[in-house]
Parts: C-alpha cells; structure tokens; sequence
C-alpha cells in the first residue's frame, strides 16, 4: 500500500477514535447527568454546553472525520487494496 494510503487510513482510524470516544464520554457522563436534573434546567445547561463545545479543538474531529475516511477509502482503492476500500 502506498504512504500516503497509510496516512491516511491512520489519520481514519484517530479520527474516529477521536469522535467515538467524544460520543462515548458524552452519553455515559454528561447525557445521565442530565437526566437526574428538572427539564427546564437541563434544557438551559444542554444549550451551553453545545454553545461551548463549538471550538478549535473538537471542530477537526467532528467535521474532518467523514472526509478522511472518504480519502482514506479512495487512496486505498487506488492502492489496489479493495477490501480495505470498502
């Protein structure tokens, strides 16, 4: 396989890990939270933290991770590595 199919397919696999394990912290922390709390205090606290979750940092792993995955299916189907592509 080519280096950069290699990049590619690691940058994949750190980027879904990434915003798997964003998902996974999520609900097993913050969304049961939430849950224990009255609705209209919950509804006010689930708003700021979407307010605040719209950064540098977690930007990359949520709008970057369907891309690289596509160019790391492309590169790897370029590479001759069909199953992998798929």
């Amino acid at each position: 396989m080519f280096p950069a199919a290699r990049f590619a397919a690691l940058a994949a696999l750190l980027h879904s890990g990434a915003i798997f394990g964003f998902f996974f912290a999520w609900v097993c922390s913050t969304m049961w939270g939430l849950d224990r709390l009255p609705a209209d205090v919950a509804i006010a606290a689930m708003q700021a933290m979407n307010a605040s979750v719209r950064n540098v940092v977690f930007a990359p792993a949520f709008f970057a991770t369907g891309p690289v995955l596509a160019l790391a299916g492309a590169l790897a189907w370029h590479a001759g590595s069909g199953r992998a592509a798929l």
